[in-house]
């Protein structure tokens, strides 16, 4: 129900945001990624696979990002790159591009 609706926001034109809190090692990349286990799809592949059946349009621009923040410290999950940033320098970074 909550899938199908964010979905729906998306192709009105708003953002939705997809997040999953808690302690280490609880299964929230499972709950977002996968993979699929007593025939229920993850979160994120069911949102995306909502979100382009419900498209009645033949062209659809979908912008994921994907995040984990453990400890302060910021990855992203979508790079190879074993870069990461912490909270500060990410504030750093968003202050001095508002200021540019």
């Amino acid at each position: 129900m909550y899938l199908q609706a964010a979905a729906e926001w998306v192709l009105e034109g708003f953002s939705a945001t997809l997040l999953a809190f808690g302690q280490s090692g609880t299964g929230k990349s499972s709950t977002l990624f996968g993979p699929q286990r007593n025939n229920v799809e993850p979160i994120l592949p069911a949102v995306l696979h909502s979100l382009f059946n419900s498209c009645s349009s033949n062209s659809l621009k979908v912008g994921v990002s994907c995040w984990e923040i453990v400890q302060h410290e910021l990855a992203d999950l979508l790079t190879d790159s074993s870069h990461q940033l912490s909270m500060y320098q990410v504030r750093l970074r968003s202050l001095t591009q508002v200021a540019e």
